[in-house]
C-alpha cells in the first residue's frame, strides 16, 4: 500500500463524515427533545386516517417511527465510521486514482442513504404504520445498501490482491493499478 491519496477520495470523505455527524446530529436532538419527538409522532399517527381512532395501533405507529429514528442514528454513527475507514484504506492503495474516487464516493454515498431510508421511514411509520412506511421506500434502501456493499467488496478485492501478490499482479488485476 502507498501513502495518502486524499485528493482522491475527498467526496467520499465528505460523504462520510456528513454520515457520522448526521449520526451525531440526530443523537443530539433525541437528547434533546426525545418527549417532543414522540409526542410529534403519537400526534401524526392520530391524525392519520390509517388507523381510524384505534388507540392500539396509534401506540404501536407511534413506537415504530420512534424505533425507525433510533435505528437511523445508530446506522448513521456506524456506517459513517466503517466508510471513514474505508475510505482511508482506498485512499492508501494502488489502484487509479479514478478507481479510488468511485469506490471512496460509493461507500459515502450508501452510507448516507442506507440510514436516510430508516429516517424516512420513522417519519412514515407514524402516518402509514411500519410495513408500509419500510415497503414504500424499499428502493431506498435496497440502493444505499447495494452501493455501499459492492464499493466495501471493491475497495476489499482491492485489498487481498494486494495481500496474495503485493509486488506481481496478475494481468487480469494489472489493468487497475495507477
Amino acid at each position: 500500500m502507498n501513502q495518502f491519496d486524499l485528493a482522491a477520495v475527498r467526496w467520499g470523505l465528505v460523504l462520510a463524515m456528513c454520515t457520522l455527524f448526521m449520526g451525531a446530529y440526530l443523537g443530539v436532538q433525541f437528547g434533546r427533545s426525545e418527549d417532543q419527538i414522540k409526542a410529534s409522532l403519537k400526534e401524526t399517527a392520530t391524525a392519520s386516517a390509517a388507523f381510524s381512532g384505534n388507540a392500539e395501533k396509534i401506540d404501536a405507529a407511534a413506537q415504530s417511527g420512534w424505533k425507525y429514528l433510533k435505528r437511523s442514528h445508530e446506522h448513521f454513527q456506524g456506517l459513517g465510521a466503517i466508510a471513514i475507514g474505508l475510505v482511508l484504506l482506498v485512499s492508501a492503495s494502488w489502484i487509479k486514482p479514478g478507481l479510488k474516487t468511485a469506490a471512496a464516493i460509493g461507500v459515502g454515498l450508501g452510507a448516507f442513504i442506507y440510514p436516510l431510508f430508516w429516517y424516512l421511514a420513522a417519519c412514515r411509520a407514524a402516518e402509514m404504520g411500519k410495513h408500509a412506511a419500510k415497503e414504500s421506500l424499499e428502493l431506498v434502501a435496497q440502493f444505499g445498501a447495494g452501493l455501499f456493499s459492492a464499493s466495501a467488496l471493491f475497495i476489499f478485492f482491492t485489498v487481498l490482491c494486494f495481500a496474495i501478490w503485493k509486488d506481481k499482479l496478475p494481468s487480469f488485476v494489472f489493468k487497475l493499478k495507477a
